[in-house]
């Protein structure tokens, strides 16, 4: 589950999924695809030399939804947490990790 807040106060957070599912109230929908490259085990890559986080998400946009976001909202210094869960056996969970903030 992917949570992007923007810096926008006039825009909602938003919320992506591998599928549709509400969270604390939150409709998450279902666009979120992949997470890290095609074919590695590898979802987010760091090193210690100070540069940024390399993480790849792939987003569906079969509707064209996900162009209309990014030319709608400025996504740059969106503050983006990756989170775990929920699945039917698994509650929602705290952020596994705050990519950008």
């Amino acid at each position: 589950m992917i949570h992007i807040r923007v810096r926008e106060s006039a825009v909602p957070d938003i919320c992506l999924s591998g599928r549709r599912v509400t969270v604390g109230g939150q409709l998450c929908l279902p666009r979120l695809i992949g997470i890290g490259e095609p074919g590695s085990d590898i979802l987010i890559s760091q090193d210690i030399k100070g540069s940024s986080d390399n993480v790849r998400f792939t987003f569906g946009n079969g509707d064209r939804v996900m162009t209309q976001l990014g030319n709608d909202t400025d996504l740059k210094y969106a503050e983006i947490d990756l989170c775990r869960g929920p699945t039917p056996s698994t509650p929602p969970r705290s952020p596994t990790a705050t990519l950008w903030q």
